[in-house]
């Protein structure tokens, strides 16, 4: 299928506050734009992000257009907050 919308799951594997990698069940392809779903214990989370590189099992996206408070809940998640 080219184009369109599909769901996923995946297990991150580490998360910065410019993007992360995952193993992802379904391929991926380099310059794909996905929407990761987080559950933080204050909030759900959703962000937007383009995959950068790409196995057929690890995937390295960059996130895109996350604002202030964003990044703030991303550095607390990871101990930079």
């Amino acid at each position: 299928m080219t184009g369109g919308v599909r769901t996923s799951r995946g297990v991150s594997l580490d998360l910065s506050e410019s993007g992360m990698g995952a193993l992802v069940q379904d391929g991926l392809n380099i310059g794909d734009t996905v929407e990761i779903d987080f559950r933080l214990p204050q909030r759900p989370l959703s962000l937007i992000g383009i995959i950068r590189h790409t196995t057929s099992v690890r995937s390295g996206l960059e996130f895109v257009g996350l604002n202030a408070e964003e990044r703030v809940e991303i550095a607390g998640i990871i101990g930079h907050g």
